[in-house]
């Protein structure tokens, strides 16, 4: 499970667990199905106080064209939650249940809310499970609302038990609601704290008022040692399921699972990383961008002398954000990109096939991933360079000495 959605987890059961509670309490109310002994309306008004406490969450971290649609629903659902206590306060408020038009207007917002936040990016199956589950119960409660005048006349024997499970739904279909607004409040508020870059593709980000508060707490010293510390905690229970494989394997696990689910990446991968190229080139990079990444670097390697018929082994290549540059400055065949995973140099190639047709072809470079095997057999050649860019910084303390051992053999 991977982090935001353990720590979502987490938000989302916080607020929960007590909903859950709330109605089980009501069903044990409402069993054996005496209407006198039916649920009590501020139980309604508790929940759909929740919900609207969910959508204000949700909307004040939305930055896209659907913001405007979560405040509306947050008002919509402050509105109804003080309406619904018309039937404790009869001279002051206006009772709705025995009105038919707004519960079907309640219907239909939830309907449009779903209909437009499904693409979503931040709703993963957990959310939309649970919110088709509470929109199904909505539609069978609504169903009941419009025709209850017309059957229980006519079924007296069961008016009370279908009056008690008419109740029972209703509280359900809100704490399905109420879960999952809670379970994409966490999940939108934890991606806007721990995926500033990624979090503003999706239309989501922090606050101002928020972020001038508490921003410096995230990207301070105890904050960076907090994360390190979580990281290792996931990085030993990854090895406990995987014994004898490596970190490198575990980052290129957790990195590659990232890239797939359409993430991106600072270095990595075919997703553009700048809010600028996602705006740009609708989510991928254009031609000019992506020969611009890595340029600086590679510029700097070309000044220290290095010549084009010199060969090159590039150890942790990545999606060759620099290799993309050598390959074009070296002759043919003198490029070798070698890493942790086939994924990383793979994305590489195929954005170097979309956008320079002919490259790869023309230039021949070599790739292969990582490990003992590999390192011999590049060995028995000793390159004439060999280069590591922005790679050391992600090897653990405990396997720097192999991967210094490794680079040393390369050398000869």
């Amino acid at each position: 499970m991977t982090r935001t959605r353990t720590l979502t987890l987490v938000v989302a059961l916080t607020f929960a667990i007590p909903t859950i509670l709330v109605v089980l309490w009501q069903i044990a109310l409402a069993v054996p199905f005496r209407a006198a002994d039916g649920p009590v309306e501020w139980l309604d008004t508790a929940l759909l106080s929740l919900l609207a406490l969910g959508c204000i969450a949700i909307a004040s971290f939305w930055r896209d064209a659907r913001r405007s649609m979560w405040w509306t629903a947050a008002a919509g659902f402050a509105m109804v939650a003080v309406l619904s206590l018309g039937d404790l306060l009869p001279g002051v408020l206006p009772s709705i249940d025995n009105d038919d038009y707004p519960m079907l207007g309640g219907w239909a917002v939830a309907a449009v809310i779903l209909l437009v936040a499904r693409r979503a990016a931040v709703l993963n199956r957990e959310i939309r499970l649970v919110a088709g589950i509470g929109f199904c119960l909505h539609s069978i409660v609504l169903a009941f609302d419009l025709v209850d005048t017309a059957v229980l006349p006519h079924v007296p024997a069961i008016a009370d038990q279908l009056v008690a499970a008419h109740e029972i739904a209703e509280l359900s279909y809100l704490a399905a609601y109420c879960f999952a607004a809670t379970m994409l409040a966490g999940r939108v508020i934890l991606r806007a704290f721990a995926q500033p870059e990624s979090a503003r593709l999706a239309g989501i980000g922090v606050p101002a008022w928020i972020e001038s508060r508490l921003g410096t707490v995230f990207r301070g010293v105890t904050a960076r040692k907090l994360r390190i510390a979580a990281e290792d905690r996931r990085w030993t229970a990854w090895q406990k399921q995987n014994p004898g494989r490596s970190f490198a394997d575990y980052y290129a696990t957790q990195i590659t699972k990232t890239l797939r689910q359409g993430q991106p990446h600072r270095t990595l991968g075919t997703t553009a990383y700048s809010l600028d190229a996602m705006i740009a080139g609708k989510g991928e990079w254009s031609a000019d961008m992506f020969k611009k990444r890595g340029l600086g670097k590679f510029e700097r390697i070309r000044d220290w002398h290095l010549q084009a018929d010199e060969r090159v082994i590039d150890y942790g290549c990545g999606s060759l954000r620099v290799g993309q540059h050598l390959i074009r400055y070296l002759d043919p065949g003198k490029y070798t990109g070698i890493d942790v995973t086939d994924v990383f140099y793979n994305d590489g190639l195929k954005m170097l096939a979309k956008l320079d047709p002919g490259l790869v072809e023309s230039k021949s470079p070599r790739f292969g991933v990582i490990g003992d095997v590999l390192i011999e057999r590049l060995a028995l050649e000793p390159p004439d360079v060999v280069l590591s860019v922005a790679v050391v910084m992600h090897v653990p303390p405990q396997e720097l000495a192999l991967y210094f051992a490794r680079v040393l053999r390369l050398v000869g």
